[in-house]
């Protein structure tokens, strides 16, 4: 168990990943509170809370955008006076990581960054400077075809290039006094290894495994917790923001409760929805208990499509919750989560629970009375739907 006084800082580039990382907080027994840290507010570790999680949306963004977040974010922890801070990153290397990692490194002083960001528990591995899932080149999987960042080549050095944030070294043994270093790792053990190689004075960042190993290696060990035994409530608000999502239909959950379901509509890849549609959704919602809201339309690359369509969901989503706030609101997709919470009020919550890796059940400070379930979409849900 964290002592009273202990503080770990935790940045990651979207909101899923940072819940992901929060519920590991969350199993090893801290006390975790995550924040959209909005620069309005003095930031500070609150006092019931060993772990602080701040959830941005820099992979969305476009770089001088993410440049700038980080910026601010680590002036914000700089003003601290925390030093124990781990950088969540994307394992398959989307997003702006050199330039984020070099930026954090500038502010706070620190010269050697360890990057590690693939889970060889999930078959994802970097062997020989070459990124493979389950034993397959990154650029000849789904992830060619991400809609915003799609994945041309499996090298590493390549993938994380940027002209501004200096040579990335691929770790073979030791690590210099200076640089930002990939570790290779296709076994979880490998994982374990580079984290006991931590010292004081490197950045720690990179994917889930890595955080669980940062932490065993720093001495914590995993809590006991009951395992949880899907939702109860009867009002939910379920949100399913990948692109070529189905609505979990099989679920006894969805079943019992006969939830009616709305596919956003094809114009939305095009041009902004129309009012009418938010309307529709409105009064399904007033009439209805709970309500499933998809996307499933064939996928269409570009990122002025993906902004449009996570901007749209965020003020359907909006719209709503200005009807009725539900007792459970539950968000598949980091950016629609994203786009979604950043129209509320809410900018901190406690964590409740970890359903299963990566799909983290918390309640925001000033709304106590719902839950926020957040989902990465490639992962699976679990048991949250498997109600008796």
């Amino acid at each position: 168990m964290p002592s009273a006084n202990c503080q770990l800082i935790v940045i990651a580039d979207d909101i899923t990943g940072a819940a992901e990382i929060a519920g590991i907080g969350w199993r090893f027994g801290f006390r975790v509170n995550l924040t959209m840290y909005r620069g309005e507010e003095t930031v500070a570790c609150p006092e019931q809370c060993d772990m602080l999680v701040f959830a941005t949306d820099t992979r969305s963004m476009t770089e001088a955008e993410a440049v700038e977040e980080t910026t601010r974010i680590a002036n914000a922890i700089k003003n601290m006076g925390c030093t124990h801070i781990f950088k969540k990153t994307d394992s398959i290397l989307r997003g702006h990581i050199a330039i984020e990692l070099r930026t954090l490194m500038e502010i706070t002083g620190i010269t050697r960054a360890l990057l590690l960001p693939q889970n060889p528990s999930r078959g994802r591995t970097i062997e020989k400077g070459m990124y493979y899932i389950n034993k397959t080149p990154l650029n000849k999987t789904i992830f060619a075809n991400d809609p915003e960042f799609p994945v041309t080549t499996a090298d590493v050095s390549k993938l994380l290039f940027h002209k501004h944030s200096g040579k990335i070294l691929i770790l073979q043994r030791s690590m210099g006094e200076r640089g930002l270093y990939v570790a290779e790792a296709a076994t979880v053990e490998d994982v374990k290894r580079r984290a006991g190689e931590i010292k004081e004075g490197i950045l720690a960042a990179g994917g889930a495994d890595f955080f669980t190993a940062w932490l065993i290696a720093r001495g914590y060990n995993v809590d006991a917790h009951a395992p949880f035994e899907g939702i109860q409530s009867k009002h939910a608000l379920i949100i399913l923001g990948s692109t070529n999502s189905k609505p979990p239909a099989d679920f006894s959950y969805i079943q019992r409760q006969d939830i009616v379901q709305y596919n956003i509509p094809a114009v939305l890849f095009y041009r902004e929805a129309p009012e009418q549609w938010i309307e529709k959704l409105k009064r399904a919602y007033a009439k209805h208990d709970s309500l499933i809201l998809y996307i499933n339309h064939p996928p269409r690359k570009g990122r002025d499509i993906a902004l449009r369509l996570r901007e749209e969901m965020g003020k359907a989503v909006a719209a709503l919750l200005s009807e009725r706030i539900p007792q459970e609101l539950i968000i598949e997709g980091g950016a629609t989560a994203f786009s979604i919470l950043k129209r509320t009020a809410w900018n901190i919550f406690s964590i409740e629970c970890e359903v299963t890796h990566g799909v983290i059940r918390m309640a925001p400070a000033k709304n106590p009375g719902i839950t926020i379930t957040l989902k990465p979409g490639s992962y699976p849900w679990g048991n949250l739907f498997d109600t008796a």
